[in-house]
């Protein structure tokens, strides 16, 4: 754990070499373009982040409790996918699971442990590739000319002490986040680990990522916002991203695997120090330890691409019907757009003059964020239809035959939701009808010709040959993504008109605060004391802090916190018997990064922690 301590003292002279390499402001036109199309391409191939789509959402049979963390999250173990399929065709996040594994240290040298006796198996210069593997007994690490160095019980460890050190995986390749053009071969700070898990199938091993919290964000940001975008909502997307991390650690170990979350949109795109970019680096640093609170909670903040200026409220965007039970005060559909410009969506002609129309008013605008997805539409001949819809997942059937549309007749939107789109769409053609239901199924029925999937449309325009037979169909619409949440070129928007990460958030999750994550700690009589450390940056040196007790777990003593090492604030047991204390503690904050420790006196009782810096 030191060597992951001081990586975050050197980093700061690492981002001058970074900037030498990506200049943060001086992106061209087409590096953007190159960026967007890049992020678009692989969002097609691979879908949206678990984080931007289903956040908090597990299987049903997952009993982990995903929430506010029960200590501070200092590490993430970060499960690294595989790259390849079985017959090695390239496939950037095919599996958990790695037939085997190679790494090599950049610099300095590098230990190979045997996690299980703590024992050093080699001492290694930087270059020198290991490979490990499992023989169904032992894992086996071999050196670069196939000697056996070892078989040991493992999980196998790679460490060391050099903080300019990151671990090289030539087994694997991730795509050139930076360019968004080529591959490279990853590099990962903090330490590597070759476990396997319950569900790890026989004769593969998992790669894990042993790293920072914050150093592990570095790794993220720019792989779900492009690095040129606005420096506010780069940190918006941040406090978003810490979030998510926070609240699913520990996800995969339940279902059988030796790490939190991995780095593929199964959970949100994490590409190491390969990726990182000073633009990202900036963001995570200025934000650090901040996410975004409901209710003392760390809430599923939703994001994608583009909402086209009105935002969906959440039990609209997955669901075929709307369902109540999925409804987040937080997640509101809410126009994005001035004050004094908001459209008309409850008649057919304010539907029209809204989404078939550039709005230019809107942050996600072409004209503001340059957001070429903004507003699209699409023209199909009917003959052009038919392969796309009989190809076309999430068909249900409501007369006729179950594979072939025949001769395309029209195309009516059956329900809307309360922003327009369609959730339910028929098609009515000579072999059968057919009706697509929910987000998903609804905006790949009719992909776009060449970008593929875009949104659920609002509009279906036909045109009809002079025998009244369909010629073609118009789709019309606007943005990209799922439409709950954050709009990232939204952010990006309000970010170059003016608003800080603080606003960006505050608009598009309605009532949350920004704050230090919330811990759920208890006393445990067996360690005293017991303290609880938190760090965090306060934007403008104000802070207001927050407890809930939990009075069903027995009254505490009352607690003592620590604010930045200079001043102890004493709570009483009086005061935790209210369901919240909150005290002003501005006079005590920093404008910058702060540090809190809390600690619990007497033996009983429970409650939820934070600090809100907005």
């Amino acid at each position: 754990m030191k060597r992951l301590k001081r990586l975050a003292i050197v980093l700061a002279s690492l981002m001058a070499i970074v900037v030498s390499v990506v200049p943060a402001s001086a992106q061209s036109d087409d590096l953007e373009t190159s960026m967007d199309e890049g992020l678009a391409a692989f969002q097609a191939e691979y879908g949206e982040s678990h984080a931007a789509t289903g956040h908090n959402r597990l299987a049903p049979d997952d009993k982990h409790q995903i929430g506010n963390p029960k200590q501070p999250v200092h590490i993430i173990r970060v499960g690294l996918r595989y790259s390849y399929t079985p017959t090695g065709s390239k496939s950037e996040f095919y599996s958990f699971n790695h037939p085997k594994v190679q790494l090599t240290g950049t610099a300095g040298t590098f230990d190979i442990i045997d996690s299980a006796t703590g024992a050093t198996l080699v001492t290694a210069n930087a270059g020198a590739v290991y490979t490990v593997s499992h023989d169904g007994t032992n894992f086996v690490v071999a050196d670069a000319a196939s000697n056996v160095v070892a078989a040991v019980a493992g999980p196998v460890r790679f460490t060391s002490s050099d903080p300019n050190n990151a671990f090289k995986v030539p087994s694997i390749y991730r795509t050139n986040v930076i360019t968004w053009v080529g591959t490279v071969t990853p590099e990962y700070w903090g330490d590597m680990e070759i476990a396997r898990g319950r569900s790890t199938p026989a004769g593969t091993v998992n790669l894990v990522n042993i790293v920072e919290l914050e150093t592990y964000l570095r790794g993220n940001v720019v792989n779900e916002s492009p690095a040129y975008f606005h420096k506010e909502a780069l940190k918006s997307q941040a406090i978003v991203a810490r979030g998510y991390a926070i609240a699913n650690v520990g996800r995969f170990v339940v279902q059988g695997y030796p790490f939190d979350i991995d780095d593929s949109p199964g959970s949100q795109v994490y590409r190491g120090k390969t990726s990182e970019h000073v633009n990202g680096n900036a963001a995570v640093a200025e934000t650090t330890g901040l996410v975004v609170l409901y209710d003392a909670k760390i809430i599923s903040a939703y994001y994608s691409s583009s909402m086209a200026g009105f935002t969906e409220d959440v039990e609209w965007s997955f669901s075929s019907l709307g369902y109540p039970n999925e409804a987040r005060a937080w997640l509101k559909g809410r126009y994005d757009g001035p004050a004094g410009t908001e459209p008309n969506l409850t008649t057919e002609d304010g539907l029209r003059a809204f989404w078939a129309n550039e709005q230019p008013q809107v942050y996600d605008s072409k004209a503001i964020s340059a957001n070429s997805r903004n507003r699209w539409q699409y023209t199909y001949t009917a003959a052009a239809l038919v392969p796309k819809l009989n190809a076309a997942a999430g068909k249900v059937v409501i007369s006729g035959s179950a594979t072939s549309i025949g001769t395309v007749q029209k195309v009516e939107i059956i329900q809307r939701s309360p922003t327009g789109r369609a959730v339910v769409i028929r098609v009515t053609g000579s072999n059968a009808v057919w009706e697509f239901r929910g987000w998903d199924y609804v905006r790949r029925a009719i992909p776009h010709p060449t970008l593929g999937t875009l949104n659920n449309p609002v509009f279906y325009d036909h045109i009809y040959n002079e025998d009244g037979t369909l010629a073609s169909i118009t789709v019309i619409g606007g943005g990209w993504g799922h439409n709950v949440g954050m709009s990232q070129y939204g952010a990006h928007g309000r970010g170059k008109s003016g608003q800080t990460f603080d606003q960006i958030l505050a608009f598009y999750y309605k009532d949350t605060v920004i704050g230090s994550y919330p811990i759920d700690i208890d006393r445990d009589p067996s360690v005293s004391p017991r303290v609880w450390r938190q760090r965090f940056i306060s934007p403008n040196g104000k802070g207001t802090l927050e407890i809930r007790p939990d009075l069903a777990a027995g009254l505490m003593e009352g607690m003592h916190i620590e604010v930045n090492g200079s001043k102890t604030i004493r709570i009483t047991k009086d005061d935790l018997a209210q369901p919240v204390f909150r005290l002003d503690v501005s006079q005590y904050m920093l404008t910058g990064e702060n540090v809190v420790d809390f600690k619990i006196l007497g033996n009983d009782g429970a409650a939820t922690v934070l600090l809100s810096v907005n």
